[in-house]
């Protein structure tokens, strides 16, 4: 299991992932929580998980958008939008019955007013409740999942799917340290270490 601990200046939190295409092509990528934009959506001891954004929807959970999704692929070549006029982010999840919901969509209207979209979803994963960031409660995943992957494009009754994937993925053993906390991480080593060296000095002295 995963513990979402992981703390950085802008308290974000990184899970990476590995897999494959239902052809077989090789695909990773990660996926980011702002637990900022969390805070105050869920309860520490709610084990229940469950945040959202909508653009323009006054009943989200959360005050903005708290996703962000990589993926690459020795396939398809996805290419997912990082923002967009629309976007849509949800995480949902229930331990009592082990239901799971994720999805992120960002949407874009071109010029003439044509429409570019990309939609990530998650499903068939393996979840528990954490506390993480701040009593923020994360997901904390386990075993492998399904993914799904689909670049839009086009106006009216003319969009097309421009990309599609979709296959299977594995999360890490834990959370990717943000560069703020491998920072810290390297401080706490280096005075552990100083402090090893002082008492050796001490103890050699007496």
């Amino acid at each position: 299991m995963l513990a979402a601990t992981t703390a950085s200046a802008d308290a974000a939190v990184t899970y990476t992932f590995t897999g494959s295409e239902d052809g077989g092509a090789a695909v990773s990528g990660s996926i980011t929580i702002d637990t900022d934009a969390l805070a105050g959506g869920n309860a520490a001891a709610d084990p229940a998980l469950s945040y959202y954004f909508s653009t323009g929807d006054a009943a989200s959970t959360t005050a903005l958008p708290f996703l962000s999704v990589s993926l690459t692929s020795a396939g398809t070549s996805p290419v997912l939008l990082s923002a967009g006029d629309y976007t849509y982010q949800l995480l949902q999840m229930d331990p009592s019955d082990g239901s799971f919901q994720f999805e992120l969509d960002w949407s874009v209207t071109n010029a003439d007013n044509g429409i570019t979209a990309s939609t990530f979803t998650l499903s068939a994963l393996g979840t528990a409740a954490t506390s993480g960031l701040g009593g923020t409660v994360l997901p904390d995943f386990a075993h492998s999942g399904d993914f799904y992957f689909v670049a839009s494009s086009g106006t009216g009754a003319n969009v097309t799917l421009d990309t599609v994937s979709s296959g299977t993925i594995s999360f890490a053993a834990a959370p990717a340290p943000e560069a703020a906390t491998w920072a810290m991480m390297v401080l706490g080593f280096g005075a552990v270490g100083y402090a090893a060296r002082r008492r050796a000095r001490v103890a050699f002295a007496a």
